[in-house]
């Protein structure tokens, strides 16, 4: 079975049991006032970020609760994925061990997105998310997802779309303080 294959299944699963139409496209989302942000092709409108501020941290990310938290969701087939994550192992090269980084390797093969992020030079954890069920529960169903979480376990900001190293550190500081 193809990795391409695998990455549009996982696609079309998170997409499905979301409830919404459409993943990432490997172009970055554009924001305007007011809409919610789309696909720079136009494709599917896809909001840039999801409601979930103050809702409690899952059960399997609980034991890294107690300081700051960025959890990110990625998959070795995501694209966008694969633009971020040397900007996460920068932000937490840059940040130590003030911000605890974790990576859920969703809905992929362990050994894949394993490959893939050491490549990109993360050196923090990486748990597995084979269904996809922990990003749904976060109100994710596009990747990359990356999560904001205060040190008390309440989820802060869950934003949908590659960031970069800038960003990652701004959300840090807006929405944990750090």
């Amino acid at each position: 079975m193809s990795r391409r294959w695998i990455g549009s299944v996982a696609c079309v699963t998170l997409a499905v049991t979301s409830g919404l139409a459409g993943c990432s496209s490997d172009a970055p989302a554009t924001t305007g006032a007011g809409s919610g942000g789309f696909h720079a092709k136009g494709l599917d409108s896809i909001p840039v970020a999801v409601d979930v501020k103050g809702k409690p941290l899952p059960e399997a990310l609980r034991k890294f609760a107690g300081k700051p938290l960025v959890v990110n969701f990625f998959s070795s087939t995501c694209v966008a994925c694969k633009t971020e994550l040397p900007a996460l192992a920068s932000a937490h090269k840059a940040l130590g061990d003030t911000v605890t980084f974790i990576g859920v390797a969703t809905v992929d093969l362990p050994d894949e997105a394993r490959k893939v992020a050491a490549t990109a030079g993360v050196t923090y954890d990486i748990i597995d998310d084979p269904s996809g069920d922990l990003l749904a529960a976060f109100g994710g169903a596009t990747l990359p997802a990356t999560a904001f979480i205060s040190p008390d376990g309440t989820i802060r900001s869950v934003q949908l779309r590659a960031l970069d190293t800038g960003r990652i550190t701004s959300l840090i500081k807006e929405q944990l303080g750090t």
